[in-house]
């Protein structure tokens, strides 16, 4: 192998190596923004369980008071 033939081929690994570097931190940037997307989308999705979880008490309050309230005033008793 003479030298023109390897100062060629190790052109070539350099290129390949930048290629490569580039891509490794292309890769390292879309994970650190996929890592904050998840990080907010988590906290979004507590905000709404927490906010369905206050609904459903609601609703289950309601329900009390009104039977509770019924059986207050007779209820089904014909009076």
């Amino acid at each position: 192998m003479n030298d023109e033939s390897l100062s060629r081929r190790l052109d070539r690994v350099e290129s390949d190596l930048g290629s490569i570097k580039n891509k490794v931190t292309l890769i390292e940037t879309k994970n650190a923004v996929d890592e904050v997307h998840r990080t907010n989308v988590e906290r979004r999705l507590a905000s709404i369980e927490g906010g369905v979880s206050k609904l459903n008490w609601l609703i289950i309050s309601s329900l009390i008071i009104a039977a509770v309230g019924f059986a207050l005033s007779g209820g089904l008793v014909d009076g």
